[in-house]
């Protein structure tokens, strides 16, 4: 091997070291700085998604997809995770994503309700459509494929040639065919324990709601411009429902029916007139 090979190996083993070197260095900086940065703060512990991981994951799962870190305590997420063992059976209702702490609200008892379609029979002539609606919109999620439901929409009219917002029931009697979640929905009544009714409570839906519907065609154009330019809310229906055409509802209607009195002060007159002596003094009376 002559010197100039030599030389070239020698170069190259002092840039492998010297690049080895400079990362090191570098992490270290890195490192320290840090810790600079964190000295004389209140430190704790939180779990921090380190990889994606899909709604549904159950939390003894977890493990390799969190890692543990110290963070001020001053960045602590509310219902942060310290124990993932104290999340038991819990699935995550949404997806994750690296680098958010892993908090309580982002776990659900189950995603076991999530329903397949096709669950309730189609009737003829009826179009299914799907629209998404948050639970505190939707009766909390108590609402079922095959319970019978009201529409109703909040949306800006012209009245006058003035814009002015307005409800109004749109629909009544709707059939729900099918309801999906990417979290946990309450459980249906067979499934909580006598005694234990407030389990329908704590098991709320974690995220929105999709709820298919089967409806007339004319009735379903209605559905989708309410949607798109308004807002809707679901009611749930008992078994029988009176036919009632409802008026619509602005702020102009809104306390119509309802009976506003306040304390009146009594007019000059009718101090006037209920002045007939009896305000004086007993003495002045009697010598009238």
């Amino acid at each position: 091997m002559d010197d100039s090979n030599k030389g070239r190996i020698i170069a190259a083993v002092l840039a492998i070291f010297l690049g080895v070197g400079g990362v090191f260095t570098l992490v270290r900086f890195v490192q320290t700085s840090e810790e600079r940065a964190l000295a004389g703060q209140e430190l704790v512990e939180v779990y921090i998604v380190s990889d994606a991981i899909q709604a549904g994951t159950p939390a003894k799962e977890l493990e390799s997809s969190v890692e543990k870190r110290k963070i001020p305590a001053n960045i602590k997420a509310d219902g942060s995770i310290v124990d993932l063992s104290k999340l038991g059976e819990l699935v995550t209702s949404v997806d994750l994503v690296a680098g958010e702490q892993l908090v309580q609200s982002r776990f659900s008892a189950s995603l076991s309700r999530t329903v397949a379609g096709g669950q309730v029979p189609v009737p003829d002539g009826l179009l299914e459509a799907t629209i998404q609606i948050n639970p505190e919109r939707a009766v909390g999620g108590q609402i079922e494929p095959g319970d019978k439901i009201s529409l109703l929409v909040s949306i800006d009219i012209d009245q006058n040639g003035q814009t002015v917002p307005a409800t109004k029931t749109l629909l009544t009697s709707v059939l729900v065919t099918n309801i999906q979640t990417g979290g946990a929905l309450a459980l249906p009544d067979t499934a909580i324990n006598p005694g234990q009714e407030e389990d329908r409570i704590r098991q709320t839906p974690a995220s929105d709601l999709l709820f298919t519907v089967a409806v007339e065609p004319e009735q379903l154009q209605r559905i989708i411009f309410a949607k798109e330019y308004g807002s809707i809310w679901l009611a749930s229906e008992p078994a029988l429902l009176a036919e009632t055409d409802l008026d619509l509802i602005t702020l102009q209607t809104l306390f119509e029916d309802i009976a506003l009195s306040s304390p009146t002060e009594p007019s000059i007159d009718e101090a006037d007139d209920s002045d007939d002596g009896s305000s004086q003094p007993a003495a002045d009376r009697q010598e009238q």
